[in-house]
């Protein structure tokens, strides 16, 4: 359970990094790659220190209500930036 732990805090951290590098550049890079990797954190987040597969079907269910709900607004937050008038 331990090494879980650490293995999914190891893998936020890679992920931070390479976000921080996509976003911290002189080029920005588009907002798609940003929130994909935002996306994969969160899975990482769900399955790895919250540890889904051995909860109850009850907690399953919130979870993904609330991944539905992220999805959403990430899917409202794209669309707004894809019609943005520059």
């Amino acid at each position: 359970m331990k090494r879980r732990a650490w293995l999914a805090y190891l893998c936020l951290l890679a992920l931070l990094l390479v976000q921080m590098a996509l976003a911290g550049g002189l080029k920005p890079a588009p907002a798609l790659p940003i929130m994909l990797l935002a996306g994969v954190q969160a899975l990482v987040l769900l399955l790895g220190l919250v540890e889904l597969r051995a909860s109850s079907a009850l907690v399953r269910v919130f979870a993904l209500a609330s991944l539905f709900w992220l999805l959403l607004m990430f899917a409202i937050t794209l669309g707004e930036l894809l019609t943005r008038q520059p």
